[in-house]
């Protein structure tokens, strides 16, 4: 018998591949509610009005005994005894414009009773009617274009068993045309060294249907070339071709040039922009670039560092002397070279470095402009070294203007206020030796298939782009060159350790098809511009018809009351009464959440004269107060031949309903609404068909205490999970797949009602857990639940951690003595009614975060790499200084803390204590405050027993500025002052500032920021 199948089955293979596909080949399927066939219709060259086997037609057995439904295409009368589930017909050409007459033939069930569906999906350029072939006045049906279904009514298949299907085509078979696009829409390769080279790619999409042939492209200038360069280059419909543009400038100087492609498509040939800067060699590994305008011209200017240059004018790297500025009221920006060269001006001012990738100084330049008119800003737009950082102060007091520091791209503005008297300013430029800070871009997903979008809607789907380098990544362009895809935004700078949201809308045409691009990036990260695959489908929506929800598919929060409405689609009868029953919780796959409270009349039947009546039987009660219920429901009207006319109506009825409480971790729980036993009828009795096209509604219930965040599933979303995620990260140790699966929660879009997953759990997921526990609401908007925390009273003895809270005016401070390791804190106050402005915690479990929600006060203290902790015994655990006038009235309303074996440490003692910390059992060095400052800030710091302390500041290149204090002190707390000034009294430029503290072999430092 295995044998046997084989056999059959290679018959059947053989028969499948043996006959090939119609030139417009149109699918049906028809059912009477019994059995589904298959059939087809269409048009092909080589075909005849008989049997054509070459494109799988085959004559049919007889019908088979009755009550058995079938249904084929008679071929009479060109071949009156045979009969085909193929019916195609000969053209002597394409594109074809005309009516081919095919003639369906059946058998139903039960006659009289059964109507018979025709399913179908029509091409652009075909309709289809149905009519009789007995008068042609007993059935006429349509015309029917797109895809639908087309029905056959039982008053006809009573006695007809044939009728005729008339085929109408206008230009269909038309010759496919192929399309040309082109991403990004021009390449600019900036600055690159003479004698070398700087490639950039650029996408051909072929948005056609028919191939594209790229026949010659030529460059305009022969320092821009491109691969490949090999003719005809061949590009399918849908597909792309990457094309390397290389530009390796000959000389110094500012280049544009085109790249002209010969094609076959529409437009050709298509001119393609390049532009590039030749600089001078030497230059460009620390060279900084700038263009300045007040709104009327843009001039470019250079700077840097190089082994040969000097301070005065050096022809060998491009810089000349420049010629007086032109008459007044026309814009000029320029660099004096004062004081070596008083008399000399030039676009380009470099500076000597015998090696400028570790040079570590200031180099000051002067600025000399010219405005159009007084009063007018100056956009500064700059393109910095990594190592570099600017600031502009004027060159008169050094008080009247200070902008900046200044790092990567962006513009910097001299204020009209500035410009109406000052006509220089000194641009400083501080460099600092560090590793190799550059962006490296990523992007998830690599592609987006938008699947099945009906067409004339849209569809949204993301890609989010991470930054996991060391410098800001700009992107300076997302597009897409197939028109029916756009993004939002189209340009963004990406911080280190960042992420972007790129929101790509599919916009599905009216012609129906597949639909590709491409999401082009270009940023300033090595590989650009990267990409990302675009595919989506437009097709023509699912007819919608009969007694039917709003929607299929909702949404619900668990433990709550909605409302549904029910619709009445596309009748073609009058209806004067109708009936239905409504099943809950009662698919295959349903859960028993929701309980049937209502159904009300909608205000399409909202007169007196529409009666609604409805019993409930309901199933046994479940504990979540849901069961299965069955609702009978009758719909009519009073008056005689008063129903609805033929037609919609989008409100009809409401069904209300309510969402039992879900138990802990169970999420997107699944039950529903189906309707069965639809059935209408006109005022004299006859049936009018509401069948549903879709019978069934799906509730989704959420749980308010998300499976989302919540790593080790215990219900609660705290710091365990934070730690969880942390160990994962570093290594230390592996989440399972469902806690995995918790975990992967970013990128979440604010408003979105489910996280886009990208497959990783990493820093991203961290920070967005971080975020809700801080917050305490979901990206949707939805509040995290309540939770238990581990409070207790006061335990003699038996407690695992004893925590100490002192409260004053200035402050809360938390010691810690406890028999474990602790990890992981998390604390929230109450009743804080000051504002905590810019609170630093410190903390020795690693860094302290913190959110103010009112009159709460919600902090998390834990170690982001993994690797501090308390250890057992009694320490300092965290101070927290911010002014509190209630200090008496403070809360501590929830704590957790972490023991080293991520576990929740559940017999805590607390004491709150309204008074200063005893004396310092440890050496801390604390946050200075405020942080900013200005004009002054104090620095607390406390040393365990008798030590010689000392504490300094340094600016960020490591040179000392101040000492606050050096000394032999006692154990205790001391504070010390800092007033901006230096230690020779200059008063310091805005800025970041490190401070540091030895004493002994305690060193610790901290950084802070002084503003102006």
């Amino acid at each position: 018998m295995r044998k046997l199948l084989s056999i059959f089955s290679f018959v059947l293979l053989y028969v499948t591949m043996a006959f090939g596909q119609a030139a417009v080949d149109i699918p049906f399927t028809g059912t009477d509610g019994s059995t589904t066939i298959s059939i087809w219709a269409g048009l092909d060259l080589a075909a005849t009005d008989c049997l054509d086997p070459a494109l799988g037609e085959s004559d049919l057995p007889p019908f088979p005994p009755p009550g058995v439904f079938d249904i084929r295409f008679d071929l009479s009368p060109a071949c009156p005894t045979l009969s085909s589930l193929r019916d195609y017909r000969p053209v002597v050409g394409f594109p074809f414009t005309g009516t081919k007459q095919h003639t369906l033939w059946w058998q139903v069930t039960t006659p009289g009773a059964s109507a018979i569906n025709l399913t179908y999906n029509l091409p652009t350029g075909a309709s289809f009617t149905i009519v009789d072939n007995i008068t042609g006045t007993l059935l006429n049906l349509g015309p029917f274009t797109g895809s639908g279904v087309a029905v056959i009514p039982a008053s006809y298949t009573a006695f007809g068993t044939k009728a005729y299907l008339n085929m109408t085509y206008t230009n269909i078979g038309g010759v496919a045309e192929p399309g040309f696009g082109i991403a990004p829409p021009s390449l600019s390769f900036g600055n690159v060294e003479v004698g070398s080279s700087s490639m950039l790619q650029a996408t051909v999409t072929n948005t056609g249907t028919a191939p594209l042939v790229i026949s010659n492209i030529v460059s305009s200038d022969g320092q821009f070339t491109f691969t490949p360069n090999a003719f005809p280059i061949n590009v399918a419909p849908g597909a792309n071709q990457v094309f390397d543009v290389t530009f390796t400038p000959a000389a110094v100087g500012a280049y544009t040039a085109n790249l002209t492609f010969t094609h076959n498509a529409t437009g050709s040939p298509s001119v393609y922009a390049l532009s590039g800067d030749g600089t001078p060699p030497g230059l460009v590994d620390l060279e900084n670039s700038f263009s300045g305008t007040d709104g009327t011209t843009t001039i470019s200017l250079w700077n840097g560092l190089d082994p040969s240059a000097t301070d005065c004018i050096d022809p060998a790297l491009g810089e000349s002397d420049l010629p007086p500025f032109p008459p007044p009221g026309v814009f000029d920006i320029r660099f004096d070279l004062s004081p070596t060269c008083p008399t000399l001006s030039s676009l380009r001012d470099y500076r000597f470095a015998a090696d400028p990738n570790t040079f570590n100084g200031t180099i000051q330049h002067t600025l000399w402009w010219q405005v159009s008119a007084a009063g007018v800003p100056i956009n500064l737009t700059y393109n910095l070294h990594p190592n570099a950082t600017m600031t502009i102060v004027d060159n008169i007091t050094g008080t009247l203007l200070n902008l900046g520091p200044f790092t990567g791209s962006g513009v910097a503005v001299i204020p009209g206020s500035y410009t109406a008297f000052g006509t220089k300013a000194y641009m400083n430029i501080v460099y600092a030796t560090g590793p190799i800070l550059e962006p490296i871009f990523n992007v998830t997903p690599a592609s987006l298939n938008f699947g099945n979008v009906n067409q004339g809607t849209t569809r949204n789907l993301n890609v989010t782009v991470s930054n996991t380098g060391t410098a800001n990544l700009n992107i300076s362009s997302a597009a897409i060159a197939a028109t029916e895809y756009s993004v939002t935004p189209t340009t963004a700078t990406i911080v280190p350790g960042g992420n972007q949201v790129f929101t790509v809308t599919f916009s599905a045409p009216m012609v129906i098809g597949t639909y590709t691009g491409t999401l082009v990036f270009t940023d300033n990260a090595a590989g650009s511009p990267h990409s990302v695959a675009l595919t989506g489908n437009s097709i023509v929506p699912p007819p919608v018809f009969g007694l039917v929800f709003e929607q299929d598919t909702v949404l619900r929060l668990e433990d709550n009351f909605y409302m549904d409405k029910m619709q009445l689609m596309a009748t073609t009868s009058k209806i004067q009464s109708l009936q239905f029953r409504l099943y809950t919780n009662q698919a295959i796959d349903d859960n028993t959440i929701l309980t049937f409270q209502a159904i009300e009349k909608g205000p399409d039947v909202a007169s007196a004269d529409w009666i609604l009546d409805y019993n409930v039987f309901r199933g046994p009660i479940q504990g979540n107060g849901a069961s299965e219920d069955v609702v009978y429901v009758l719909l009519y009207n009073l008056n005689q031949n008063n129903g609805l006319l033929p037609g919609s109506y989008t409100d009809l009825l409401h069904v209300k309903y309510r969402v039992a409480d879900l138990p802990a971790l169970q999420d997107s729980v699944k039950s529903s609404f189906l309707i069965q036993n639809a059935e209408a009828s006109t005022f004299e009795g006859f049936p009018v068909d509401i069948t549903p096209s879709e019978n069934e509604l799906v509730v989704l219930a959420k749980n308010r205490v998300s499976s989302l965040g919540d790593v080790n599933g215990d219900g609660c979303l705290d710091i365990l999970d934070l730690i969880m995620v942390v160990d994962h990260i570093v290594g230390r140790d592996s989440l399972n797949a469902a806690e995995f699966a918790r975990a992967d929660i970013a990128p979440w879009v604010p408003g979105n009602a489910l996280p886009d997953p990208d497959g990783f759990v990493n820093v991203q997921d961290l920070s967005l857990i971080q975020n809700i526990i801080l917050t305490g609401f979901f990206p949707d908007g939805t509040p995290v639940g309540p939770c238990s925390y581990a409070i207790l009273p006061k335990v003699e003895g038996q407690a695992e951690a004893t925590l100490n809270v002192y409260i004053t005016p200035d402050g809360i401070t938390v010691y810690l003595d406890s028999q474990v390791g602790i990890r992981g804190a998390q604390m929230e106050f109450g009743s804080v009614v000051d504002n905590v402005g810019n609170l630093a915690i410190n903390t020795d479990l690693g860094q302290g975060y913190y959110l103010q929600v009112e009159d709460i006060l919600r902090t998390l203290m834990y170690d982001r790499l993994g690797q501090r902790y308390i250890e057992p015994g009694l320490h300092f655990m965290a101070d927290m200084p911010f002014t509190i006038s209630n200090y008496n009235d403070l809360t501590l309303d929830k704590l957790i803390l972490v023991d080293m074996n991520v576990q929740r440490v559940m017999n805590i003692e607390v004491n709150i204590i309204h008074q200063a910390p005893p004396l310092p059992l440890d050496y801390i060095l604390y946050q200075n405050y405020p942080n900013p400052f200005n004009p002054n800030t104090t620095v607390k710091f406390q040393v365990p027993q008798t030590s010689d302390v000392t504490i300094k500041i340094y600016d960020m290149l490591g040179q000392e500025v101040r000492t606050l204090f050096t000394g032999q002190v006692l154990r205790g707390n001391y504070t010390v002052n800092w007033d901006g000034l230096s230690n020779t009294g200059q008063q310091m430029s805005s800025g970041s500032y490190i401070y540091r503290m030895v004493a002994g072999e305690f060193v610790q430092s901290k950084k802070m920021t002084y503003v102006k």
